[in-house]
């Protein structure tokens, strides 16, 4: 969008911006309005739910967590801070519309005020806008990010759920961006090249080339079971 949060008027949904490289797939902050009282002039979220790393104990080598659901709505009455983990963020407006989007982690803000609540969430690499996206490769990449995740979710069943929570407190979404985009290059250039796939390789090499280019990823990049 071609205006900045201090442009916008006080009524008003959400927006993404702040790209982190040229042509990037999506901005590094995510901003919603939740409003006391919906405008109907255009999407206005009454309940986005994000993906969290929540301290759940202390013991002799550090901090425990444990990944969670927050759900975020107007007047908030939480902590002001949270470490979001990857995956989608879910927004939903009076009428139950919805729109998602998604994250390969950060933190997340939320201020109240008297007539809003504001949650802003802030990482390194892209937040994807998923409904409603125009590049289908956008949302491909979203899809399979996701899918990825997965995976790596089912390779810590049954009983290592909790050591999947502590790696996702502590890793670096951009290396998990990074990551994850040599590991999808890495499958589709597995795949026949139908033109779907053939235009999202395309996608993911012009973007890894970019990123080496400009030394934004660490090389060699790790993989992503080394991280997740």
């Amino acid at each position: 969008m071609p205006f900045s949060e201090s442009s916008l008027p006080p009524k008003w949904g959400y927006l993404v911006e702040d790209p982190p490289y040229p042509h990037a797939p999506g901005g590094r902050r995510l901003i919603l309005h939740l409003l006391a009282k919906p405008t109907e002039a255009h999407f206005d979220p009454a309940k986005v739910t994000f993906p969290v790393v929540e301290p759940v104990a202390h013991g002799p080598t550090g901090e425990r967590y444990a990944l969670s659901w927050l759900t975020v709505e107007h007047p908030w009455e939480g902590r002001r801070e949270h470490r979001v983990a990857a995956g989608r963020v879910r927004a939903w407006d009076h009428a139950n519309r919805e729109v998602v989007w998604f994250t390969f982690g950060g933190t997340l803000t939320v201020e109240r005020h008297p007539q809003h609540t504001t949650a802003r969430l802030t990482s390194p690499a892209p937040i994807l806008e998923v409904s409603g996206a125009e590049n289908e490769l956008v949302r491909l990449l979203a899809d399979e990010a996701e899918e990825l995740l997965a995976q790596r979710r089912a390779a810590h069943l049954p009983d290592r759920l909790e050591g999947l929570a502590q790696r996702m407190a502590v890793v670096d979404p951009w290396l998990l961006y990074c990551a994850v985009c040599q590991a999808l290059e890495a499958k589709f250039a597995a795949l026949p090249q139908q033109p779907v796939e053939e235009r999202f390789l395309a996608f993911l090499r012009s973007h890894l080339q970019m990123l080496q280019e400009t030394q934004r990823c660490p090389q060699p990049i790790p993989p992503l079971e080394a991280l997740l």
